[in-house]
């Protein structure tokens, strides 16, 4: 394991200064985020369902088991020139969040070997799980405690839909439902607070022709289609109306503020950007200035931050954010004579109160 210890410049967040009322502005949280360390895990793409790249993934800690989804492609997938557009949902587990363990769960069949997929995704048969997000939900019954959104190829319409679907165990998935007639296609964050699921996605803005990807938001009391959709604001110190974001891993941070890390994509280096931003729980759609996060090296292109950081053991508001990594730009991973691109990082911040 690989480990640097670094301490990033202090990002100090301001309120914003738009369609806020005083009330509001009052109740922003204007802590300040200071980041600590970053490591990489022992994570490796060593199975032949994993052998071409990592794309999200989704850390969960839940008791004293860190639990692990992630997205991978092979090298048989053709890709976007295939309309069966083949990748990979697997589980992982770790007990203490850097070492994990890929168990043999053979709930899908591949090739009779033993393996970690839970789901196979062929856009072709119309199977879905593309982007996924998973989250705990505690306030729920215990057969439905894991919750999942996901996107589901319409092969009529060529178009995905957001999907939802619960489990006990986060292995075996039912019930699934639409949540949202919205084609956001990058991962999705979900989670429940103050008696309302919120749902981050990403859609496309047309202007003058070209379509940018931007972040959405809705909200709804129950785990149905009921979500209703709105736009999100950022500080207008940010340009963002033509930036591309990818995932947004936005999470409630404390009982005043959700913090977001999306991914932006910058078009003409080829690289993915990492930053963070915050929203009052007021609102839950109006973010505060773009921050960028300066990892040590410039070694990866592509970053994605998992959603629902998670909280130290033992260090008061600290807590871990995982990374997908690759080392390859964001044009540069259809490349099929580069094997098992991608590795998982660890964040720590701090919020230190005002």
């Amino acid at each position: 394991m690989n480990k640097i210890v670094y301490i990033i410049l202090l990002l100090v967040f301001s309120s914003c200064d738009f369609l806020q009322s005083e009330e509001e502005k009052r109740n922003f949280d204007n802590s300040e985020i200071e980041f600590l360390d970053f490591e990489l895990t022992n994570f490796e793409l060593e199975e032949p369902w994993e052998d071409l790249f990592l794309g999200f993934i989704n850390v969960i800690k839940v008791d004293s088991i860190w639990h692990l989804w992630y997205e991978t492609f092979n090298s048989d997938s053709k890709l976007y020139d295939n309309p069966s557009f083949n990748t990979f949902m697997n589980y992982a587990y770790s007990k203490d969040g850097i070492n994990w363990i890929k168990p043999k769960l053979n709930i899908q069949e591949y090739f009779e070997l033993d393996n970690n997929i839970i789901h196979f995704n062929n856009f072709e048969e119309n199977k879905g799980l593309h982007g996924f997000s998973v989250f705990y939900d505690i306030e729920a019954r215990y057969d439905e405690r894991f919750k999942i959104v996901y996107l589901k190829y319409d092969v009529e319409k060529s178009i995905s839909y957001l999907y939802g679907a619960v489990s006990s165990d986060g292995l075996n998935w039912k019930a699934e439902r639409p949540l949202m007639n919205i084609h956001s296609d990058t991962q999705t964050t979900l989670f429940y607070h103050n008696g309302k699921y919120r749902l981050y996605y990403r859609y496309l803005n047309n202007i003058n022709g070209n379509r940018y990807r931007q972040i959405g938001y809705g909200s709804s009391e129950s785990f149905d289609n009921n979500f209703k959709k709105n736009t999100i604001s950022f500080s207008l110190e940010n340009e963002t109306s033509t930036m591309h974001f990818y995932n947004n891993a936005a999470r409630p941070l404390n009982d005043k503020t959700v913090i977001m890390f999306p991914s932006v994509f910058d078009v003409s280096k080829n690289n993915m950007l990492l930053y963070t931003s915050k929203s009052s729980i007021n609102d839950y759609a109006i973010f505060n200035e773009l921050k960028p996060i300066n990892l040590p090296s410039d070694t990866f292109k592509i970053k994605y931050a998992a959603p629902q950081s998670i909280e130290v053991t033992g260090e008061e508001n600290t807590y871990w954010l995982y990374l997908s990594l690759n080392t390859n730009g964001h044009d540069n991973w259809r490349n099929i004579q580069e094997r098992y691109q991608g590795y998982i990082g660890r964040i720590k911040f701090k919020v230190n109160e005002n």
